[in-house]
């Protein structure tokens, strides 16, 4: 792990949301007893969600492609560079 790079926001990121978690989570706790399963929530609800979060373009394919030119973009990146983001 010697060329790991960790971005220097991260570990006060962390910090941050660790607190905000423990403040909640009693709280959150409580409240969720409270409210009852949401019935609309079905499985096939969820799976059409699903289907729109993973196929649908919602036909800006032109925007990215045709003007931003983002496959080319992407494709001199690293992925490495990318996950990490690092240039």
């Amino acid at each position: 792990m010697s060329n790991v790079v960790i971005h220097p926001a991260l570990p006060g990121l962390l910090v941050t949301l660790a607190a905000a978690a423990s403040a909640l989570s009693s709280e959150g706790e409580a409240q969720a007893a409270e409210r009852p399963a949401n019935p609309a929530l079905t499985p096939a609800l969820i799976v059409e969600g699903q289907q729109i979060f993973r196929d649908d373009t919602f036909g800006d394919e032109q925007l990215w492609t045709d003007r931003l030119r983002m496959h080319e973009v992407v494709a001199t990146i690293d992925p490495i560079a990318a996950y990490w983001g690092a240039a």
